[in-house]
């Protein structure tokens, strides 16, 4: 993910897309091993950047489709820092279309 979020802000957004795209298609059994060590959802900020790069790629409906899975997601795991940053990257997303 961190890979996708420089690209993100070097304006290499085609490159940021894969990468993120890469990361939401991981194995599922990972997931959880990640959620019990680490305090953030990366599987949940994965799709907030993915929306927020498809926005700038000029793909609204699927950026807001992303960014909707990612709340949910975030919410659904209950992280406070997850959720917190999750929310503005969805009002980020929205303050620029």
């Amino acid at each position: 993910m961190a890979q996708g979020v420089t690209r993100f802000f070097l304006g290499e957004f085609d490159a940021a897309c894969a990468l993120f795209e890469k990361g939401r298609v991981g194995d599922p059994k990972n997931r959880h091993a990640y959620s019990v060590s680490e305090v953030e959802d990366f599987y949940a900020l994965t799709l907030s950047w993915l929306g927020s790069t498809l926005t700038n790629l000029g793909h609204l409906d699927q950026a807001r489709t992303q960014r909707d899975m990612g709340i949910q997601e975030a919410r659904r795991h209950k992280r406070a820092h997850t959720l917190v940053f999750v929310l503005s990257l969805a009002c980020w997303l929205d303050w620029g279309v």
